[in-house]
């Protein structure tokens, strides 16, 4: 669990967060979701909220075309959701297990580059 997005339940953030890498969600069948990796999740302030958080790609990342090693910052509303840990049975379905409590980041908007690639590796 994400004990630092924990105190900040439903409240809007502004963060600031490193692009990692690029990933793909099933959404539907045969439909896929860009996905994206943001590592030292951080408050404006500095305040570590998580190590690494997933969030779709969307419109207001695509626009300002997020690259690995960039750092973003935006806002976000902290909300919590349910993990699923899924496993195949015999028959080929799926059956939920396990489940647990955690929190992410919801509704980002603002976003925009604070450093490039490039500038971070120098």
């Amino acid at each position: 669990m994400r004990e630092g997005l924990m105190a900040f339940d439903g409240q809007r953030l502004a963060v600031t967060a490193m692009v990692e890498r690029f990933g793909c969600r099933a959404r539907f069948s045969d439909v896929f979701e860009e996905t994206l990796l943001l590592r030292n999740v951080r408050t404006i302030d500095g305040v570590l909220l998580a190590d690494h958080l997933w969030l779709f790609m969307g419109a207001r990342f695509g626009a300002v075309d997020p690259q690995p090693g960039d750092v973003l910052c935006f806002t976000a509303r902290v909300r919590p959701y349910v993990k699923h840990k899924l496993v195949s049975r015999r028959n080929g379905r799926l059956q939920r297990i396990r489940h647990t409590l955690d929190y992410g980041l919801n509704y980002p908007t603002r976003v925009s580059k604070l450093a490039m690639a490039q500038e971070v590796q120098a």
